[in-house]
């Protein structure tokens, strides 16, 4: 998904994943400042000199939270090696907000250069960072405070990021993470674009790197933040463990486009584009979806699917796919698209049905016009079915449908003498309906039905003809 920077809505994981990055690009650039050590460099004191002014910067910066340093170390020709730094909330006891293990500035760490407050970083290396972000009583997050980044060097080197990890907890519900990303790697640049017919010069910073969860095997990702406010965001998901858990930590802006009652899970495959520009909705899009192993729970079903496999796509606008499916017996295939990602929107699918078992759970996920039209046949059985549907403004339309009897039964309110073993063909085009080649048996007898009706419905209409190769028993009714 080509994305957005995630902008002032009540942040949700990724805007953390911002937030994260945003305090790591405030520590390099606070160290692209070190220098002017003066000359306590010369008195052999330069590894805690960098240690104090570096944590003495960070607390200027921070001056709400706790800054500790455990050591610097300046390795000669190599670069300055700084360990142990930790940004913890006063307010909260524990573990710190931020903990990076390790950061390597790759320079050449000359004396005359710190002295000189020249120190030139050719890259900046983080290795095993840890955030733990807590929800706060009124929804934001205790790590929003780092966000801000100070402009203390137009100097700023690429930063690469390695095996770092991201926690989200809830205090309210539980101790533990609700959310845990690890073994983030990532690299993040600063890139200038020259001029072009309709832009001036600009800044970009770029953005690739990956991750895994316990809700996904693999993320890879990359990006571009422009300082003109367009931020693109593309990326390949493998092996997403889609829940109704992980819908509910989507960001506000990507969750509304989702409303449902289904209750869906299982792996899914895909790449994602997403695309923010300022002062503009966000843009995104899913390509190239595969979904495997999925179970589908939803009132509006006669029974919960399951072994759902199939291929998606989808847009703010709209979602297209196919998927096959089992539900009980019945095996299904549907293929179709849906325009207007919310509960009201319109739909047209075609769908085949096979060994559907005609039962009262059926009857009430119909349409109330079919449901009329059941009330007067009851039937009972099986059948294949072949239709195409769609939904526009809350009215369904079967459209170039058959329906096969196999082994169904029914009977008509006007004749109530119920026929069984049915077989043959019920066609259905709008609301109009008719049959070929149905026969059934009454007792021993076969019983040949042909009928056309229009208008399906309280109002139906039309004729229906019923034949016998012999006589039928009749009694009062």
């Amino acid at each position: 998904m080509e994305s957005q920077r995630i902008t002032h809505v009540q942040p949700g994981w990724l805007a953390q994943l911002r937030i994260s990055f945003g305090t790591l690009v405030t520590i390099t650039l606070l160290v692209c400042t070190l220098g002017g050590l003066g000359w306590a460099v010369v008195l052999n004191r330069m590894d805690s000199e960098i240690r104090k002014q570096l944590q003495t910067q960070l607390s200027n910066h921070y001056v709400n939270h706790r800054v500790r340093i455990r050591s610097a170390r300046r390795i000669e020709g190599q670069g300055i090696e700084i360990r142990g730094v930790s940004i913890a909330s006063p307010a909260r006891p524990g573990e710190p907000l931020l903990f990076i293990d390790e950061i390597f500035v790759d320079c050449n760490a000359e004396v005359a250069d710190l002295v000189a407050g020249k120190l030139q970083p050719r890259q900046v290396i983080v290795r095993r960072a840890k955030v733990r972000a807590s929800r706060r009583p009124d929804g934001s997050w205790d790590v929003s405070d780092l966000l801000s980044t100070p402009q203390l060097s137009p100097h700023q080197p690429p930063l690469q990021i390695e095996s770092a990890e991201l926690m989200l907890i809830d205090p309210e519900k539980s101790a533990e993470p609700f959310f845990h990303v690890r073994d983030v790697s990532l690299v993040l640049a600063k890139e200038q674009l020259a001029a072009s017919a309709t832009q001036s010069p600009h800044d970009v910073l770029r953005l690739q790197g990956e991750f895994r969860s316990e809700y996904a095997e693999h993320v890879t990702f990359g990006g571009e933040f422009n300082l003109d406010g367009i931020s693109r965001f593309r990326g390949q998901v493998d092996s997403l463990h889609a829940s109704q858990k992980l819908f509910r930590l989507l960001p506000a802006e990507i969750q509304h486009h989702f409303q449902t009652t289904s209750d869906l899970s299982g792996e899914v495959d895909f790449g994602f584009h997403i695309t923010k520009a300022a002062d503009a909705p966000l843009e995104f899009s899913v390509t190239d979806g595969v979904v495997r192993n999925g179970r589908i729970t939803d009132q509006r079903l006669p029974s919960t699917l399951t072994q759902v496999a199939g291929t998606f796509s989808l847009t703010n606008q709209q979602c297209q796919g196919s998927l096959t499916a089992k539900m009980g017996d019945t095996q299904i295939y549907a293929e179709g698209r849906l325009d207007g990602l919310h509960p009201g929107g319109q739909w047209d699918v075609h769908t085949r049905l096979r060994n559907l078992e005609l039962t009262e759970h059926l009857f009430d996920v119909l349409p109330p016009f079919l449901q009329g039209e059941w009330r007067k046949f009851s039937p009972a059985g099986n059948m294949h079915v072949d239709a195409n549907l769609s939904n526009r403004s809350g009215r369904i339309v079967v459209s170039n449908g058959w329906f096969q009897c196999i082994d169904a039964s029914f009977s008509h309110f006007r004749f109530p003498y119920r026929v069984e073993h049915a077989s043959g063909l019920i066609r259905m085009e709008d609301r109009e309906l008719w049959t070929e080649n149905l026969q059934a048996y009454a007792g021993s007898q076969i019983v040949r039905i042909n009928a056309h009706l229009f208008d399906l419905g309280p109002r139906a209409y039309g004729t229906t003809t019923i034949r016998t190769d012999g006589p039928v028993p009749l009694d009062q009714r």
